[in-house]
């Protein structure tokens, strides 16, 4: 049988400074090179960030550029630019049977609470910041690890990937499953909102993409598995098979 299993991330919230309302008073010329200046930073920190594992912003500060080019673009709509797609650079050769997609942020208490209004049985878990990635099982047996990519299509992880905590070579039954989560660095004692991500991000990535699997260091590293795109019920199943099994492994008690 086929278990297929995503991961379901809680939202990051933002409050930032409120941006004004207001279109600056610009020239046509004067607004085109102010776009194009926004647009380039966007498109280098998101090349930067999910192809390089690299975070050259806070979050807050891309979130508020993010939101001051929408604004800006709504004051002058004759001037085009190409469509914005932070996956893009992060493509690669290898197809995802099961797109791998995101989810949307919500900016402050007041949007999360317009969205969960009217809601039930509403299901979230704490993000664990790493690097998204898909496993695949075959059998029971770890057949391939998949970066996100541009969520159709990633990088063959397989090799280095092999052997961290919390991502066993073979299963206590033979299955074919589907997982989409996150793969980390491991800090002892480390509170992200006191000590900041510490470069830990960037440095899973880097050992990802390291040509020398032998070099990637196991005990350092760990995986945090998803849950179901299918609703959830299959939530809930994904979750029962992986506390029923995670017994059997070592090492996935660890934890970022």
């Amino acid at each position: 049988m086929a278990v297929f299993l995503s991961i379901i991330l809680l939202f990051g919230l933002s409050t930032g400074t409120a941006l004004a309302s207001a279109c600056p008073d610009w020239s046509s010329q004067e607004a085109a090179q102010h776009l194009r200046a926004l647009d380039a930073r966007l498109r280098h920190w998101n090349q930067r960030y999910h192809r390089d594992g690299v975070s050259e912003v806070s979050d807050a500060a891309y979130d508020q550029a993010e939101q001051r080019l929408a604004r800006l673009r709504h004051c002058y709509p004759d001037i085009l630019l190409a469509k914005l797609d932070p996956l893009a650079s992060a493509a690669g050769p290898v197809r995802h049977a099961v797109p791998h997609t995101g989810v949307h942020k919500l900016q402050d208490d007041a949007a999360v609470a317009a969205w969960i209004k009217g809601r039930q049985d509403v299901w979230a878990q704490p993000k664990v910041d790493g690097i998204a990635a898909s496993v695949v099982y075959r059998h029971g047996r770890l057949a391939q690890v998949i970066s996100r990519g541009d969520g159709t299509h990633g990088h063959d992880w397989t090799a280095n990937a092999q052997g961290i905590d919390g991502l066993p070579d073979e299963l206590p039954e033979p299955i074919d499953l589907r997982l989409q989560g996150e793969i980390f660095r491991i800090e002892a004692g480390h509170v992200q909102a006191r000590h900041g991500s510490a470069n830990a991000r960037s440095q899973a990535a880097g050992w990802m993409a390291r040509k020398n699997a032998a070099a990637v260091p196991r005990a350092a590293s760990g995986s945090s598995p998803g849950t179901g795109p299918k609703g959830r019920q299959s939530c809930q199943n994904g979750s029962r098979h992986w506390s029923a099994w995670a017994s059997a492994w070592s090492g996935t008690t660890a934890s970022a």
